[in-house]
């Protein structure tokens, strides 16, 4: 943010020659947004594990890396409320130096509703883990689509506009110290 006593990263046009991009990363920004990318990495080998187990290892129940040791809902559940409330913070921190054009806004909001979607679906699987203790709730469209496919799904779409952000953001930095 402006004024912001957090060292900044400076200004550089990027992508488009015609305006700049970001006009200030801040040193907190950049670990919120470092952050949200190591939970859904996190978040994302779980589901990739139980797309393995159930489809090319054939479990019966898979159940990822960690859901076999601990209740699989609340867990899923602290990870989407987590990686939302990263991804609201990253905007928040950086709207002011965005334009809503500009592709890191368009891909944040695009991120933010997606996960506010997805956070919906999972709130709805709580729900129904502890008022019918279902082990693999179906949630909202958990009844039409495979479960598995469909979070692997979910997971994936809030998760790569996230990295292509921050791929840009590292590329703006790197250019940065390049021509300094």
């Amino acid at each position: 943010m402006s004024g912001s006593p957090i060292k900044t990263f400076s200004s550089s046009k990027y992508l488009n020659p015609n305006h700049n991009l970001l006009r200030e990363i801040s040193l907190f920004t950049f670990i919120i947004i470092t952050t949200s990318i190591f939970v859904q990495s996190i978040h994302m080998m779980e589901h990739i594990s139980q797309t393995i187990q159930k489809f090319v290892l054939n479990y019966q129940v898979a159940q990822g890396i960690i859901g076999s040791k601990v209740d699989l809902e609340p867990i899923h559940f602290v990870f989407n409320l987590t990686y939302l409330v990263l991804i609201i913070l990253t905007l928040i921190y950086l709207k002011p130096s965005l334009k809503t054009k500009d592709l890191i806004f368009i891909l944040l909001i695009t991120v933010l509703i997606l996960q506010t979607w997805h956070f919906i679906e999972h709130s709805v699987k709580l729900y129904q883990h502890l008022t019918i203790n279902c082990k693999s709730c179906p949630g909202i469209l958990g009844n039409d689509y495979n479960l598995i496919l469909l979070h692997l799904f979910y997971n994936s779409i809030v998760f790569i506009p996230l990295v292509l952000v921050y791929l840009i953001i590292i590329r703006h930095y790197h250019k940065m110290i390049k021509y300094s």
